[in-house]
């Protein structure tokens, strides 16, 4: 196993990845059940979500931590919850 921290520029594109994917299934949900008519409930669309959150958190998680939300990295950073070598 390697004990090395991801670089800042690994963590950011780890970032990104996870947002993208989080954005692109939940959205596209959206955007299905409504285009569909098939929304019968928002079960459907809070599966398709969780799901996405889960799949974003397992992609991304190991090299970033996977904050997912940008809010959340920025007010970490801002309250020092980050390593010092990585703001």
């Amino acid at each position: 196993m390697n004990s090395r921290e991801p670089s800042l520029l690994a963590c950011c594109l780890a970032e990104l990845v996870g947002t993208a994917i989080l954005i692109f299934l939940g959205c596209g949900s959206v955007h299905a059940a409504v285009t569909t008519g098939a929304l019968q409930g928002s079960w459907q669309v809070a599966i398709i979500w969780g799901s996405a959150v889960i799949l974003a958190a397992y992609a991304v998680g190991p090299i970033s931590g996977a904050h997912i939300n940008p809010a959340i990295s920025l007010s970490l950073a801002l309250w020092n919850g980050f390593p010092r070598r990585r703001r």
